[in-house]
């Protein structure tokens, strides 16, 4: 059972708004490629929050970007349905809110193949009419460079900023 708290609400929240600005505003756009940063509040949010909050978070920040700016493209399902699993995923893999970077760097790998290397560039395929096998590898050089970067703000954010250790007053 899901119980929904004011607590995680407004996390959900913020983090939907930060990614909605990381990647609607500071985006770089590439053709039919994009280098962003907003997948890291949806990421911090379902290892910090759970799946469900990252699903939701996911979800939000993809529709209410869609709705401020749609970088010129058509509104897709697929892409609001990846955007919703890149929250789903690292929570559902990762139980500790402080994992250590092995299965952090698991966590987020996983993810990165299965929704933005496959999933996609299926949507991409299916948007553009252009073979799948031929958008696949700019969209993996692309999700390489990625990784560190990503990997590497979430772990700093995780261990240092967002979950801090238990005081005596705790």
């Amino acid at each position: 059972m899901i119980i929904i708290k004011t607590k995680h609400l407004i996390t959900a929240s913020l983090l939907a708004a930060v990614a909605v600005v990381l990647t609607r505003f500071f985006g770089i756009p590439l053709g039919i490629y994009r280098i962003s940063l907003g997948t890291i509040p949806i990421m911090l949010s379902g290892i910090i929050l759970g799946p469900f909050w990252g699903f939701a978070t996911g979800t939000v920040a993809d529709l209410v970007g869609v709705l401020i700016n749609s970088q010129g493209g058509p509104y897709f399902p697929g892409f609001t349905l990846t955007t919703a699993l890149v929250g789903f995923l690292p929570g559902f893999f990762l139980k500790d809110k402080k994992p250590s970077l092995g299965k952090l760097a698991l966590a987020i790998g996983i993810t990165e193949i299965l929704c933005h290397v496959l999933l996609n560039t299926v949507w991409v395929s299916m948007i553009t009419g252009k073979a799948y096998i031929a958008l696949l590898p700019p969209r993996i050089v692309s999700r390489i460079v990625h990784f560190p970067v990503i990997t590497g703000a979430i772990y700093f954010l995780l261990h240092t900023v967002l979950v801090p250790t238990k005081t005596a007053k705790d």
